[in-house]
């Protein structure tokens, strides 16, 4: 969505911090109430969100392991950002 939304590739794996960079890429482009929506729920899932880039880091620098109810938040976490992501998606790129 950020290099459909600014046309350049943004390099970055902070989910957070690209959260916070599409809002902002939202606002500039008069988006106001998509760019709130994204605010609110990376304030509203701070912690999961904090939790699945901590997943990415160790995945990448350590050995990871996650009991299977972690395993399953996460999962369901991503899955819940990916719909969420998805109808912000249909607002700005109506079809």
């Amino acid at each position: 969505m950020i290099f459909r939304v600014s046309g350049e590739e943004y390099r970055g794996h902070s989910i957070r911090v690209l959260l916070g960079f599409l809002a902002s890429l939202l606002e500039e482009k008069g988006l106001q109430e998509m760019a709130a929506q994204i605010a609110d729920y990376s304030r509203n899932n701070r912690r999961v969100l904090a939790e699945l880039e901590e997943g990415h880091i160790r995945s990448v620098y350590g050995v990871l392991e996650y009991s299977e109810e972690q395993a399953k938040k996460l999962v369901n976490a991503a899955e819940s950002l990916i719909r969420f992501l998805e109808k912000i998606e249909e607002g700005v790129f109506p079809a």
